[in-house]
């Protein structure tokens, strides 16, 4: 008996070392596999051009345009050309790169420097200034008040006399002015403008709340692999969210666990890259969603926090954003119908506010066919990542094309539909008040 519990125990301790030579071949094996390409060569990165977000005088005059144009369609007041075309363009695409192979080198712009391929637009690659420069896209800020300091004092008058009874008694006021009214204009003014004035301190104080509010979140810190300032040192920095672009490979931890931007997911430190996600802010659902990255991409090696992730020689790709949604309607009516009509095509304007519809490809280096993703991939702004410790993703839209932004309805003047009528009878009563001579 004594010799079979040793000859067990003996087979138990050579069953472990073979385990534990097997664990180390196969994490000698994960290490050999990962190639970094940060080979310590300067790559500068140039800053992505920012969009201007303002009134541009011809977007509305075009949108006026089409207004009109639609109103006397309907009204029979004029006709289609019958030779316009009506295929509608399809939305341009945007390209993201990331890893040397796309690098421009000596890039004539940046004193002849190697920099990095900057994001653009579809058809804005065959110009060589845009190829060295790239794209504009808007920036990371976000602001949701309604005044800045120059154009408080008119929009909120605006605001105030839209309602009809500040209207009136503007009306009323007015006339207290002239001969048809026998009243002193100062019993018709004062009541007039005290309440015009507490209303714009009420707007005045919920505006810097919201300004407060939107400094707080612009200021908020995450992790943004960017260079030092001679293109080297690659490395996780903390950054500010108005500092994300566009292209930016970031890294969400269970300490920041918020999302500055809409991103694609790449790497999680969990099994097959899987991450939990709240989107409460969203949608109002409570329950977790699952976000599963690629295999691709998954699969590859990385240490614990995920800081090797981005150097992987295998990890180089072109990202394709949001390749279209056509639908042919003339597919459809001649199938029915059997007979001939225009050609019409739908598709989403890029980027949209559908906040369940996204599609892209991944184009890996030196591979010709492209990896597909979607939704199951994209993580927008606004969710909040649980139960994981980090996630590595990189960023498709900032700011006010982020879909939580497209979604949100402009802040409107508070005001209400029913009339009241005591604060008409007050403001009559004290309007009427006025001097007697004796």
């Amino acid at each position: 008996m004594d010799e079979e519990l040793e000859v067990k125990g003996n087979m138990d301790d050579d069953e472990k070392e073979r385990n534990d030579e097997n664990m180390d071949d196969d994490e000698k094996q994960t290490m050999e596999d990962f190639i970094s390409f940060d080979d310590g060569n300067p790559r500068q990165r140039p800053e992505v051009l920012v969009k201007s977000t303002g009134f541009h005088c011809r977007e509305r005059m075009q949108d006026l345009q089409d207004f009109f144009k639609g109103c006397c369609q309907k009204c029979g007041l004029c006709q289609d050309d019958p030779n316009e075309s009506k295929i509608v363009p399809p939305p341009p695409k945007r390209y993201i790169y990331w890893g040397p192979a796309y690098d421009i080198r000596n890039n004539a712009y940046y004193d002849e420097q190697t920099t990095v391929r900057g994001p653009h637009l579809e058809f804005e690659d065959e110009d060589d200034e845009q190829i060295n420069k790239g794209s504009k896209f808007v920036s990371n800020y976000i602001s949701t008040t309604k005044y800045s300091i120059l154009t408080f004092l008119p929009l909120n008058l605006l605001e105030q006399f839209r309602k009809k009874a500040n209207l009136y008694f503007l009306i009323i006021a007015i006339l207290a002015f002239t001969d048809l009214s026998p009243k002193n204009p100062v019993f018709s003014v004062t009541p007039l403008t005290i309440v015009l004035a507490i209303s714009a301190v009420k707007e005045a104080y919920e505006d810097y709340k919201r300004y407060e509010m939107d400094k707080e979140i612009n200021n908020r810190q995450v992790d943004v692999c960017r260079p030092d300032l001679e293109g080297k040192n690659w490395c996780f920095k903390k950054i500010a969210w108005e500092e994300v672009q566009v292209g930016d490979m970031i890294r969400i931890t269970k300490d920041t666990r918020a999302f500055p931007a809409d991103l694609l997911l790449l790497q999680s430190s969990t099994n097959q890259g899987l991450c939990n996600i709240e989107t409460a802010n969203l949608d109002g659902e409570t329950n977790l969603k699952i976000k599963q990255a690629i295999g691709a991409t998954y699969s590859l090696p990385t240490d614990e926090d995920g800081d090797e992730f981005p150097f992987n020689m295998k990890l180089q790709f072109k990202l394709e954003s949001e390749v279209l949604f056509v639908f042919n309607v003339y597919c459809v009516f001649h199938a029915i119908l059997r007979s001939n009509v225009d050609i019409y095509y739908i598709c989403y304007k890029a980027p949209h506010e559908n906040i369940s519809k996204w599609v892209g490809a991944l184009y890996f280096n030196g591979e010709k066919e492209p990896t597909p993703v979607g939704m199951n991939q994209f993580i927008l702004r606004g969710c909040t990542l649980r139960n994981t410790d980090w996630i590595i993703g990189i960023v498709v839209f900032t700011g006010v094309e982020t879909k939580i932004s497209l979604n949100n309805k402009e802040t409107k003047f508070k005001r209400s539909n029913v009339c009241n009528n005591n604060l008409i009878t007050l403001f009559e009563n004290v309007s009427n008040l006025r001097c007697y001579d004796i």
